[in-house]
């Protein structure tokens, strides 16, 4: 989870930098690169809960740390960006129109579906693939265990 902690932190750090330097008078044409962290730090925890959507079962068996300390940490993640990006969505609005918040958002959701199915199928195969070894290994002992009954019993 501590991709999502990350996630937080360099949005939070977008953010605050953004409100400093609107404050300040800058233009929102000058700090598209701090929104586009921002959003890239919001799509890292999507990209995180697909991941855990979609673990392996051994990853899952394995797994550290609690399943409601997992929820929790994405729940609170996704809350405290959907709070920070209420207010940039203000700042958008008030300093360069409503018209432009709303190309954004269509423009954002096409690229989040193309990003979210990607990140779904990478997910998909690092769990087939990790499933994969993990029951290949769990058979090979079960056999090697087989093989022993065998041979003593012999």
């Amino acid at each position: 989870m501590i991709e999502i902690i990350a996630a937080v932190s360099a949005a939070g750090k977008a953010f605050n930098y953004i409100q400093q330097a609107v404050n300040k008078g800058h233009e929102i044409n000058d700090l598209a690169h701090k929104f586009g962290a921002f959003f890239d730090a919001k799509d890292k925890i999507g990209e995180v809960e697909a991941g855990v959507e979609n673990a392996s079962a051994m990853s899952k068996l394995f797994a550290k740390g609690s399943v409601e300390n997992a929820a929790l940490q994405i729940t609170m993640a996704k809350q405290k960006t959907m709070q920070m990006e209420r207010q940039l969505r203000e700042i958008i609005t008030y300093t360069v129109g409503q018209e432009v918040y709303v190309e954004m958002l269509r423009t954002r959701a096409t690229i989040r579906k193309q990003r979210l199915e990607a990140a779904r199928a990478k997910a998909a195969r690092k769990r087939l693939v990790v499933d994969g070894i993990g029951f290949a290994f769990l058979g090979t002992i079960l056999f090697a265990c087989v093989m022993a009954v065998v041979g003593v019993l012999v």
